[in-house]
């Protein structure tokens, strides 16, 4: 039977619908408790054609008789990285082995090359234990000639069960649930530039987005049109400057799965346990906003043994991991 392969209009309801079941067919196929981008965040952000867009997201299917076999999602960044197209293939694991991907993929580099860009991104799921045969999206990746530059471990902490950990040393913890406060603002986007500068990204050639005012306000009318909820708590020195803060995203029909998101002790800041506090707090605001929470998703690197060490005090649990990878168009 021929394959075909073409855009998805995003306004078109049941095409899209019908391009997101075998996205998400695909993308949890063979893990133990993944989190998947929902319909109802991913659809606003295919039809955001906006001149203040940060990106340009689109939906790809592979069709065969009419019937969605493979899904490719494609983002083009337009703000930093214009030099980047990241990618997700998934196949549902009925229609893999016949050149599905292969043929999503060849889609991919077209549409980057026509954009003018000269490196392919993907973040690939490893299952724990994964022998050769068990993480078919790294074996895919490499034949295609990604290379792996970075590395998350996926950790898992069921609620509503919480630790604590005292604020000491003069420290003190304020936050909120939903936009930042006026009087914040500034202080929360500096912070925000800072974490994009301090997180792992290992060889991956990209830049750290850059935070303002503005651009903080717009990340949050994004997120109520995509269905997320920012639970927040920052943490201030003994002479009232700004230490650090974390960032917990709930989405409004992800079934209880919340994404603990950032979390920033700025260096000169660190060594009085704010990590484990701030945690500790933003866990506790979290439970009391939203009771229905039942399970929270984190990345971390390997490397990072800090936010590890305060990850296992509050129980969170290693579930498997993610290859960031790369191509080089050029």
């Amino acid at each position: 039977m021929t394959t075909t392969v073409h855009a998805v209009d995003p306004h078109d309801e049941a095409a899209l619908r019908a391009w997101y079941a075998c996205f998400r067919e695909g993308a949890v196929a063979g893990r133990t408790d993944p989190l998947v981008d929902s319909f109802g965040s991913l659809a606003p952000r295919l039809r955001d054609r906006s001149e203040a867009a940060p990106r340009r997201v689109r939906a790809v299917a592979a069709y065969e008789g009419g019937a969605v076999v493979g899904a490719l999602l494609l983002e083009f960044p337009l703000a930093e990285n214009r030099h980047v197209a990241e990618v997700e293939i998934d196949v549902p694991p009925g229609h893999r082995r016949r050149g599905v991907g292969a043929l999503l993929f060849k889609h991919a580099v077209d549409a980057a090359r026509a954009e003018g860009r000269t490196t392919l991104l993907g973040e690939v799921p490893v299952p724990d234990g994964a022998g050769p045969d068990g993480a078919p999206g790294l074996r895919f990746a490499e034949r295609h000639g990604f290379s792996v530059e970075h590395g998350e471990d996926h950790y898992v902490l069921p609620l509503p069960a919480v630790g604590t950990a005292p604020i000491r040393d003069g420290y003190s913890l304020t936050g909120w649930v939903g936009p930042c406060p006026q009087e914040h603002l500034d202080a929360y986007a500096a912070q925000r530039t800072a974490m994009g500068r301090d997180v792992p990204t290992g060889t991956l050639d990209v830049e750290p987005p850059v935070w303002d005012a503005a651009r903080v306000r717009a990340a949050e009318g994004r997120h109520v049109k995509q269905g997320f909820t920012p639970v927040v708590t920052m943490a201030r020195g003994p002479g009232d400057e700004y230490a650090g803060y974390t960032l917990i995203l709930v989405m409004a029909d992800q079934d209880g799965q919340v994404l603990q998101d950032d979390t920033l002790v700025l260096r000169a800041h660190r060594g009085h346990g704010l990590g484990a506090a701030l945690k500790a707090a933003n866990l506790a605001r979290l439970v009391e906003a939203f009771p229905g929470s039942a399970r929270v998703h984190t990345g971390v690197t390997g490397t990072n043994t800090a936010m590890l060490a305060v990850n296992r005090r509050f129980g969170f649990r290693r579930v498997d991991s993610e290859a960031g990878v790369q191509r080089r168009l050029d």
